[in-house]
Formats: structure tokens, sequence, C-alpha cells
């Protein structure tokens, strides 16, 4: 089955930046360890009885026994977090998601009340949730305000930073890696240099002995570390970590992560012996002169903030350290690379960019761009690219897919949002796992006789059989195309747990009562800052003018509340146009308004026609009725997208079932109601919300002209206004919102 020299498959894993969507990643991860742990020890298992000459079993027969290695742990901002979060538990087995002590045999979302989770999920997911309040309550605690804007590191507080840093940490150092990952596993994490490092360039027209020469700075620079030593030749040498030294990769950790103005920099000490090893790497494989020279005992210290900013996907670096460890060690080996960007800018590979010109840009138009640019070319670095040429065959991209459509409950707010509540980390660290599992069954893998050729290992026809996937399964009019997967997925050994998937996790938005409880946080946080940077705010005022500095004193009272409030209500506008908090949830609307309904709501028969069709999957439909935008929904295949026959076409999706149970094909894309197009309805207007006590509503009295909204039947917020209709239908298995002038044109009383 095998032959005498077999070649290793080495891995390296490159994560992207994603803020609070490192949840994401940390999916990805678990899932990809406990996979090769779940191989691991099968391929164990079946060699220790080769060994004493024991027959095998026929399911053990089916095992492939290539051999793939973790060599490189890679990534910015949070995926440098996870990097350094996964190789330092490598040194506690806190690595796989463990049940009674052992690996979690089959299938499951995400871990249970009694299993053992791993590291990154007590990091990424638990974050600094306890008992004394959420992640997102120590985020906005006031206790680190005891200074002016003027002198604070960050907008937000840190402190759960540090704590989680800490715990990150294994009580003692042990490294005891899997065989699946490398005794030499380095990790590299990309930070950005405040300071920058100063650089010679000389030209070939200067002499030589002319000292002139033009003098650049480099910002973007990386941390390496490794737990064993190994000779590399790349710029970048990598600190061996002790017991003493153990928290420097955590101090890189929270470098790298530390998001600009939203999280407090980091200052990091590199020490005397490291810089002067990078200072000769550098002018000996790139010919660059350091010009900064440090005093006999001198470490370097420079303050750093978040890898993203300036290199959010370090692949160069990364494929030439993978080079670097194959030339020095394995050359015959096959080096892969695996990219994890939770946002990463994807299109179909047929769908070219249709140029427009651009029009002219006021100050604040272009201090967006500005930004924008900063960010774009952070992830389009053209020597990674470049260096990496050579490495296109062999590298992947996993990335959030969700019903064929890109979603994070994390992503909002600039990647913010999985700050705000557990549930968010919990839909992201589930997708992850399960984008994982489809991405090693379905997507990596190589043609048999490539694969043959990379792992030098033979396969049965049973093994082949067995694993194989079509590369075209599903596209209509193609070849089949087979490939073997790198990393076979255990769970599929066992015919009976073949169909076992991870389930799509179910989006959770905001409640209106858990915006609220984040808008007095965020208010309390504003205020606090505002008041003790308003001393500063007088102090300018009087070096302006004395009577406006007297002013600023007598009113300033009044003038903390409006600063305040301005910031506010900018803020919570944004939020909620962000989150379309959710004041009511689905179970509770057919909990509190079933009843209702069914005792006062009027039966309606839906009286006009509508166009449908079928859709493939993956469309974004946004619903926009005479109001405005009322929701929107992700289409399955085989939903209908139908279009209602009123003013504004509004456009909704409708599952096939209901729709065909509801509707009669008349002719064309035409069809029309039939006599199960019935719903109760009830108008929501101030006498109703009083006299049916239709609690929850009561915001809608308050701020008449402002909408609610409430989670429609497919989990996505719906707008609800005064006047709106509430309606059941027949069946009496979902409440949804039809808007007023809408329901007017397309119902009629029974």
């Amino acid at each position: 089955m095998s032959a005498n020299n077999p070649k290793t498959i080495r891995l390296g894993i490159c994560m992207a930046g994603a803020v609070s969507a490192g949840a994401y990643t940390a999916g990805v991860i678990d899932y990809l360890i406990e996979t090769l742990k779940r191989w691991q020890k099968k391929k164990d298992a079946i060699r220790e009885k080769q060994a004493g000459n024991e027959p095998l079993t026929e399911e053990e027969k089916l095992v492939p026994l290539h051999d793939v290695v973790i060599e490189v742990l890679s990534g910015a901002s949070a995926g440098g977090m996870t990097a350094a979060v996964l190789g330092y538990s490598f040194n506690d087995g806190s690595y796989y998601t463990k049940r009674n002590n052992d690996i979690i045999p089959g299938n499951y979302d995400r871990p249970g009340p009694d299993d053992s989770p791993t590291k990154l999920y007590k990091v990424w997911i638990n974050m600094a949730d306890d008992h004394k309040g959420s992640t997102f309550q120590k985020l906005m605690n006031n206790g680190d305000v005891v200074t002016s804007l003027n002198n604070m590191k960050s907008l937000l507080n840190s402190d759960p930073i540090d704590k989680i840093s800490e715990g990150a940490v294994p009580a003692k150092l042990q490294f005891a890696p899997p065989k699946y990952v490398s005794q030499n596993v380095s990790m590299l994490l990309s930070v950005t240099n405040l300071e920058g490092v100063p650089v010679d360039i000389r030209f070939s027209n200067i002499d030589g002995d002319d000292p002139t020469c033009n003098v650049l700075k480099m910002h973007s620079g990386f941390l390496h570390y490794q737990f064993n030593p190994q000779d590399l030749d790349i710029d970048y040498p990598a600190e061996v970590l002790t017991e003493e030294t153990k928290a420097h990769l955590a101090a890189a950790a929270k470098a790298t992560g530390a998001f600009p103005f939203g999280l407090a920099n980091r200052k990091i000490t590199v020490k005397r012996k490291f810089f002067e090893d990078f200072k000769t790497r550098l002018k000996k494989n790139s010919n660059i002169d350091v010009n900064l020279d440090l005093q006999q005992k001198d470490n370097y210290i420079f303050n750093s903030v978040d890898g993203g900013t300036i290199n959010n996907e370090p692949i160069g670096t990364t494929m030439r350290l993978l080079a670097c460890k194959k030339n020095k060690d394995r050359s015959d080996d096959e080096n892969y690379l695996i990219l994890i960007d939770p946002f990463p800018t994807v299109t179909n590979a047929t769908k070219r960019a249709t140029y427009e010109e651009p029009g002219e840009y006021t100050l604040l138009d272009q201090a967006k761009k500005i930004f924008q640019a900063i960010r774009n070319q952070s992830m389009f670095r053209q020597e990674d690219l470049l260096s990496g040429l050579e490495m296109e065959s062999k590298r992947y991209l996993i990335y959030p897919t969700k019903r064929k459509f890109y979603f994070l409950a994390c992503g909002l707010i600039g990647g913010f949002s999985g700050f705000f509540k557990k549930e968010f980390r919990e839909h992201d660290y589930q997708l992850g796992r399960k984008n994982c599992q489809a991405f090693l069954r379905f997507y990596f893998g190589e043609d048999l006789v490539k694969f043959k050729q990379i792992t030098n290992n033979g396969l049965t026809t049973e093994q082949y059989e067995k694993w194989r996937y079509n590369v075209n399964f599903g596209k209509a009019g193609t070849t089949e195309i087979w490939k073997m997967p790198l990393i076979p997925d255990m769970l599929l050994l066992n015919s009976v747990d073949k169909d076992q998937k991870i389930e799509t996790p179910k989006y959770d938005g905001l409640t209106t009562n858990e915006l609220d409880v984040a808008n007095n946080l965020i208010r309390a946080r504003i205020e606090k800052i505002v008041k003790e940077s308003y001393p500063k705010i007088q102090e300018a005022g009087s070096s302006i003018n004395k009577i406006v500095g007297f002013l600023l004193c007598f009113f300033s009272g009044s003038i903390k509340r409006k600063i305040a409030n301005a910031l506010f209500n900018k803020t919570s506008a944004y939020l909620t146009e962000t989150f379309n908090p959710q004041i009511l949830k689905q179970q509770e609307l057919l909990l509190f308004f079933l009843q209702q309904i069914k005792e006062y709501g009027i039966l309606h028969q839906k009286i006009k026609g509508v166009k449908a069709r079928i859709s493939n999957g993956g469309e974004r439909i946004v619903s926009r009725t005479s109001d405005g935008v009322e929701t929107q929904c992700i289409t399955s295949k085989g939903d209908y997208v139908v279009t209602n026959d009123t003013g504004v076409k509004e456009e909704y999706v409708v599952n096939a079932a209901k729709f065909l149970d509801r509707y009669v094909h008349q002719a064309g894309d035409y069809y029309i109601p039939n006599e199960k197009a019935r719903v109760y309805a009830i108008q929501i207007t101030e006498e109703s919300i009083r006299a049916f006590r239709l609690e929850g509503l009561q915001r809608l009295l308050d701020k008449p002209g402002e909408p609610i909204y409430i989670e429609a039947p497919w989990h996505e917020s719906q707008t609800l206004r005064l006047n709106d209709y509430l309606v059941i239908p027949l069946a009496k298995d979902e409440v949804y919102r039809i808007a007023q002038k809408e329901f007017m044109e397309t119902y009629k009383k029974v």
C-alpha cells in the first residue's frame, strides 16, 4: 500500500484579519485539527497492527496512510492571534474538543455543556464573558477613562483583551504537538510598527565613499516564534520560547490585534540579538541596510498596532517560510497553503468590473477614499502575490459561505459586532466548522496521478472509490472530474455516518432590549469621555479668548450634554440601521399574538395574482414596499421569488411547498391565489394595541413616525409600522407583516 519513501504534505495556514470574526477562523481551525486528530488515531492503530502482522478490518483497509503536517501558522490581527493561541494549545492539550477526555467520535455543531472546548473556543467564543458581565460590558467599562481623549490609548476599554491573553498562556510550557503538527512549527504574526525601521537605499551613481543615500522607513514587519530551534534562512529570525519568555507570544498576539483607535496599541520589545540578526539577514537576502544602531545594552522597542493595517493577508511571507523549511530539511515533500479569510473579496471568475468615471471628491470624500485605499492596499501586496506564483495550484481559500451567500454575524460594524453578544460568535464558529467540513471533503484534493506523485503513496481501488469526489457534481452538462481528498474526514468512514453534516447556523439578530442595554453602556462611556476631556476644551477656548473660556465654563453642563448627545445619537442611529433590532422574535409573536389574531383577527382572501420564478438559491431578495425596505431574505434552491401585482411590484421569497399550496399556475410566470391563500389579520393601530393588549408594540405609540422590527419567519428583521397588518396564514404556523398600502391592494375580507 505504501512506497518505501513516502512523502509528507506540509501545510502553511495563513489567517487574515477579522476583528471579532476571528470566531469564524477558530471554527475552521478546530474542525481541521479534529479531522487530522481522528485520522491520525486511525493511522496509529493501523500501523500498530501492521507492525505486529495483525490483519486489518475491512474498514481499516479503507484508510489512506499518507501524512499531512502543519509547518507554519501565520496571520494578521485576529488571524495572528489565532496562530498564537493555537500554538499555546499544543502545550496543554487544549487543541481539540474533548468529551469524556477523548475526541468526540461523531459529528457535532458546537461543543456541548459537558464537553471540554478548545483554547481557541474559549478565547474567541467565550471571550471575557463570565458571571461578572459580558465581554461588551467590559469593553464599555469606564474604569479606564481617567483622562482626556487626547491621552487615552483606545476608544474601548482594552482590559478584557489583557485578561483573555493571560488566560491563553499555558501554566507551564510543555510543547507536545500531535504527529500532524511539526516539532518546528512556526508562529508568524504580522505587526505594524508605528515608529518604522529606517533603511538605506543606495544608488549606483553615488560614489561608495559618499554617505548620501535615500532613507525610507519600513513599517510592516513580522514577529516569528517557535518552541524548538531551527536554523532558517529567512529575514525574520525566530525567538525560541521558554518558560521565562512564553508570554512574548501573547504580547505579540495583542500587538497584531490592536485595531487602530478601537483597541490599545502595544509596546513590543525585541531582544538586541534578534534585531541585530534581522539587520544581518536583511542585508544578506535583500541588500538592504538598516540605518539604526542600538546602544550596547539596548533592546529594540517599538509601538505596534493591528498587523492587518498594512499587511492583512501575509501570504507571500508564509510561502517563503514554507519554502525555506522545505529546502532545509525536506526537499522532496510538497508544500500547500490554506488561506482562511472571513472577509474575502470574492467574485465569479467570469464577472468583470465595469469602468465608471469617478465624480469630484470633497475633502470628506477624499478622507474616506484615502482610508479605503490604504485598507485595500493592505490586502493587495504585489510582492506577496508575485513570490507565490509558483504555488498557484497549491493555494486554497476557506471563506464564509452560507446558502451561497457570504454572511457573518460578527461581520457587521467593520467586524466589531461579535463583541455585542456570544450568540453572534457561536454562529460564526459553527459556520467556520461547516465550511471547513465542506472544504476538506469536496475542495481540498488532487487527481489520482497528482495525489500519488505528491504522497509517493499508493491507493487501492477501494480507497479511491471510497473517498473521491466529483469536482463537477451538480453542474449540468459537465464531465465528471474525480479528485482524492488530501485530508480524509473519518466521519465518512462508517457508511452509517456518510451524510453527517454540520447544520447551517441561524442568525440571531439583536433584540430591541439587547440594543437598549448596549446603547446605555455606550452612552455612559461617551459621557465619561466627554466629561474627562472637557477641561482640555475649556483650556483651548480660554487660549483663544477669555470670553469664550468663560462661556465654556459657565455653560459647561449644557455643552457637555450637547456634545455627548450628538455623539451618542449618531452612534445609536448607526447601530439601529445596522442591526434592525427585533422587538419580538418569531416564537414570541406566535406565543403573544396567535390567540389574539385567532379571536379578533379578520379572515382575508388574497385577490390579486402574482408573477413567480424558481430560484437556483443564493439570491439576496430585498423586499421594498411603498414605505421603504421591509425585509430581505436569501433564497434556497427551489424557492419561489414572487412579485406582487401592486404599485411598487415588491418582491419576496416563498418556500416551494407553501407557494404551490396557495397558488395555481395560470400561464407563463403568472399564478393566481386559491382559497388557501387566506390570512387572519389585525391592523396595528393605537386602538388595537391597547384593546388587544399587543404587548411589545408600545414603541410604535411612543414614536409613531418610526418603525420597529419583528423577526420574520425566515429569521431576518421585518419592518413594522403603525397601521400595518400582522397576519397569520390558515396553517397558523408563522406571523409576519404586510404593509398597509400593499395589504389594501391585494386582500379583501372573506
